[in-house]
Formats: structure tokens, C-alpha cells, sequence
């Protein structure tokens, strides 16, 4: 079900909730916040409710996201050689002893 509420800054909040997750969004307009209500309404009949941040999130590995922590986080860290040192541990296949 979704609810368009007007927020003390003026926006619009459009919010739809279907078992038991919510997605909400703000608007300027009225129009748009009821136009975008529906539309989520929809999607979420026909495929449930997702998370857009998470929509990318859900595919990746863990050490594909290592990787990418360690290229753009790390490299750019003072102690970036223990970190960088950490992150390959981690990585490491465990051996059968």
C-alpha cells in the first residue's frame, strides 16, 4: 500500500510498503511522488519490493569486493601495505591440514 505524506521541508514523500519492506522516495510535486506511488505499486505486485543500492550488490562476491575496496579504498590509505597484506590473507584459500 502506498501513502503520500507532505514533509516540513515542503517535499513530497511517497512510501510503499507490501510485506513487511518499504521503499520510499521525495518529490517536489505532488503529481510526481503519487505518479511514482503507483508505478512502485506495480513493480512491487509483480516482482516484490528490491532495493536499488542493493540491486548491484546482490550479484557481487565477497572477493570481488575486496578487490574493489582494496583498489579504491586502500590505495589511498597511509597504511595501505598491511591493509593490501590483510585483504590477500583473506583471500587466500584455506588448505586442508
Amino acid at each position: 500500500m502506498a501513502t503520500v505524506n507532505k514533509r516540513p521541508s515542503g517535499k513530497w514523500q511517497a512510501a510503499v510498503r507490501r510485506d513487511g519492506r518499504s521503499q520510499s522516495k521525495s518529490f517536489s510535486k505532488r503529481a510526481d511522488a503519487v505518479k511514482w506511488a503507483r508505478e512502485a505499486e506495480i513493480r512491487a505486485e509483480h516482482s516484490g519490493l528490491q532495493d536499488s543500492a542493493m540491486g548491484a550488490a546482490s550479484i557481487m562476491t565477497l572477493g570481488q569486493v575486496l578487490e574493489r575496496y582494496c583498489d579504491e579504498v586502500t590505495s589511498i590509505k597511509r597504511c595501505a601495505d598491511n591493509e593490501t597484506y590483510a585483504i590477500n590473507g583473506v583471500q587466500r584459500p584455506l588448505r586442508a591440514g
